[in-house]
C-alpha cells in the first residue's frame, strides 16, 4: 500500500486484477438479502447509503417509484450514450 498525503484518497493499494475479480465474484455469490439498505444494521452507515441512493436517484429521468419522466429533466451530455 502507498500513502499519498494531500490527495483525495490518502491510501492506494495495487492489487492484481485477477485477485480483485475473484474476491468480487465470491462476494456477489454470497449476497443473501432482498434489500441492501435494509440489510445494513449500523444506523449511520445506513443513512450514508440512503443519502447516496437519493443522489443517484436524482440523476434518473424517471425517479424510483415514479412511472413518468420528470418535467423539464435535461440529460447531461456525459450521461447520454453515443
Amino acid at each position: 500500500m502507498t500513502t499519498l498525503p494531500g490527495r483525495d484518497y490518502q491510501f492506494r493499494a495495487f492489487i492484481r486484477r485477477d485477485l480483485v475479480s475473484a474476491v468480487i465474484a465470491q462476494a456477489l455469490m454470497e449476497i443473501d438479502y432482498g434489500n441492501f439498505k435494509n440489510s445494513v444494521k449500523d444506523h449511520y452507515l445506513h443513512d450514508a447509503y440512503a443519502e447516496v441512493w437519493g443522489v443517484m436517484a436524482g440523476l434518473q429521468e424517471i425517479r424510483p417509484y415514479d412511472t413518468k419522466p420528470r418535467a423539464g429533466f435535461q440529460k447531461h451530455s456525459q450521461r447520454v450514450k453515443r
